[in-house]
């Protein structure tokens, strides 16, 4: 079966792994594959990835209310959602 790789890393257990990926074609996005090491890498249909562990790299988040969005600090320590650290244009 053929999943986008976002889709398919966002369901994946640590557990599973390592992984072998077969790809089968596709666009690659910024911060992805295509900027290893800052030198462009090409992956063609029919390659082989092994991917050996999952680390978090940032987080989007978007206020459902007003469709702002903002990245969420890796280190968040888990403050309410209405802290106005979170959300600069809500005064508390």
């Amino acid at each position: 079966m053929s999943l986008s790789l976002r889709v398919f890393i966002s369901c994946l257990d640590q557990q599973s792994l390592p992984r072998i990926l077969q790809i089968c074609s596709g666009v690659y996005f910024q911060g992805s594959i295509y900027e290893l090491s800052g030198s462009e890498v090409c992956l063609s249909t029919g390659d082989l990835v092994k991917v050996i562990g999952l680390e978090l790299l940032s987080v989007s988040c978007e206020e459902i209310e007003t469709g702002a969005s903002f990245e969420l600090p890796t280190e968040y320590p888990g403050e309410p959602l209405h802290n106005s650290k979170v959300f600069p244009s809500k005064v508390i």
